[in-house]
């Protein structure tokens, strides 16, 4: 991504996200991209920076580092980053000046020491999320032999290799499934969703009861949205109706089906859920959330 942003500057298509506790070398990795980049290179501190609508200041911007500027509750600004990383063109405006419509070159990082520093939709595609090793925190000496190369001909070193890098096979629009990725889409996620994640980790849609059963089998559809209203209780998430759990659920895991088996007693019939295979299941909600199997591991 980095190369792409030298050889293509003038085409935009996704931020990077580095997630980290301080003292990782978050800003060690996007600093040496900024001396290169010279005035072309923002750094800001907090979200009106980056997305007002008075953003003269990045009407040269070509790599903008929002350095913890952002975090996950930050939806209603989300609209305007996703058009920042995404647009051709932006409108620039000055205070007491005419708006202008100019060519957009803006590449963003976003880093954070945040658990949650970005409102990430299931099958969003827009954000590339890299948790950074804990393995040199706050190893000084690391970081400062780091420095010592870059100042010994690491800069001239580094703009060889990213002007030189073949791209030839590389898609910035296809990224690899990042696990710290679906960490912060599952946090964004609704209750619904939330649900179905756990209750596909245990293997059962018996998780907000006291004394889970373990069953995987077909199910009642009653049963499983009771199960939920105690689940999103227990657990001080924001419910839903009935009606809008079950097209969720189907939505999510289209291998469930729905049959109304006729009762012994001929009393009517009743609203089944017939489950796939757990690993099918699972599957289905990889798919939607553009994952891999390891979100299943604890």
């Amino acid at each position: 991504m980095c190369a792409y942003l030298f050889q293509h500057p003038n085409e935009v298509h996704t931020a990077l996200v580095l997630c980290g506790s301080q003292g990782v070398g978050k800003n060690s990795f996007v600093e040496p991209l900024g001396v290169l980049l010279g005035s072309h290179y923002v750094l800001l501190s907090n979200i009106q920076e980056l997305v007002s609508n008075f953003n003269y200041h990045l009407k040269h911007a070509v790599l903008i580092h929002a350095n913890e500027a952002l975090w996950g509750g930050h939806k209603k600004e989300i609209g305007t980053l996703k058009a920042m990383i995404t647009e051709k063109t932006c409108l620039i405006e000055g205070k007491g000046k005419d708006r202008i419509m100019v060519k957009n070159f803006k590449h963003i990082i976003l880093s954070s020491n945040e658990e949650w520093p970005v409102h990430l939709d299931h099958d969003d595609r827009r954000f590339f999320v890299l948790r950074v090793s804990e393995n040199h925190k706050e190893d000084h000496t690391y970081f400062a032999a780091v420095q010592e190369q870059l100042d010994r001909g690491g800069y001239e070193a580094l703009l060889y290799d990213l002007l030189h890098e073949d791209l030839i096979v590389f898609n910035p629009r296809e990224l690899p499934n990042s696990e710290a990725a679906f960490s912060i889409k599952i946090r964004s996620s609704d209750s619904i969703h939330k649900y179905i994640y756990e209750a596909l980790k245990d293997g059962c849609f018996d998780i907000g009861n006291v004394s889970p059963n373990g069953i995987w089998k077909t199910l009642p559809v009653d049963s499983v949205f009771n199960d939920y209203c105690c689940w999103y209780s227990k657990n001080g998430e924001k419910g839903v109706i009935k009606d809008i759990f079950s097209r969720h659920l189907l939505k999510v895991m289209p291998s469930i089906t729905i049959s109304r088996p006729r009762s012994r007693s001929g009393n009517g019939r009743t609203k089944m859920y017939v489950l796939p295979d757990i690993t099918d299941a699972r599957e289905d909600f990889q798919k939607f959330y553009k994952a891999g199997s390891s979100i299943w591991n604890d």
